[in-house]
């Protein structure tokens, strides 16, 4: 359903109960309705990139779909949301659908005017391995600390052209990170802790101005 003049889904069950994969891209479309995703036990990929969403379905529909693993919704417009009654989506614009999918392993989210990182501790899952930020405006990231494990197998992040001004230290605890990339901030120095990052194969710090020492 790609690349049609879609505005609007309706607020039914969509009920298809094999259904996998529901790629409803290049539409036009605002909202994704509460019950629209109901009684699809075995979606597994969802895609709504290059669309106009600003809502996504509550936090209860998002515990139904238990086999969801990759949800595309870049180039949306979810930081241009009018105000939610969530306040970790009223400072971050991540709705909480997002958060508690519990199976999530890929998610994008690039192109959308976000402008913070909600950190591992507010995710359900503990399977995510992609998580794509692209081209936002965030300025600052909160990669956990020792107590979580919701990230513990991510492997690809991808912050690039946001607005961040430093990577936390607490980078170093994602040592199974293969492929990392903070190309167009405005970082200046990386910390240390980069140095445990002993899987990472694909570094990308182009457009920086890092101040590194000469000798």
């Amino acid at each position: 359903l790609s690349y049609n003049c879609i505005t609007e889904l309706p607020d039914v069950p969509l009920g298809i109960s094999v259904l996998k994969t529901l790629n409803l891209s290049h539409n036009e479309i605002q909202r994704l309705q509460n019950n629209f995703l109901l009684k699809c036990p075995k979606l597994d990929c969802l895609d709504f990139s290059k669309n106009k969403l600003t809502a996504l379905p509550t936090a209860e529909a998002a515990s139904l779909l238990g086999d969801l693993a990759e949800l595309y919704l870049g180039d949306n417009s979810f930081g241009s949301k009018e105000l939610s009654e969530s306040i970790l989506e009223l400072e971050c614009f991540v709705p909480e659908f997002v958060l508690k999918l519990p199976k999530l392993k890929i998610l994008d989210m690039s192109k959308n005017g976000l402008y913070c990182l909600p950190g591992p501790g507010h995710w359900a899952t503990k399977s995510l391995s992609s998580l794509i930020l692209s081209e936002n405006g965030i300025e600052t990231i909160d990669l956990g600390s020792s107590g979580d494990e919701q990230w513990n197998f991510l492997r690809r992040l991808n912050l690039k052209q946001n607005e961040l001004k430093e990577i936390p230290s607490s980078i170093g605890r994602l040592t199974r990170l293969t492929s990392l990339d903070f190309s167009s901030n405005k970082i200046t120095k990386l910390p240390l802790e980069m140095g445990n990052l002993s899987d990472l194969w694909e570094l990308n710090l182009d457009g920086l101005k890092l101040d590194l020492p000469c000798d």
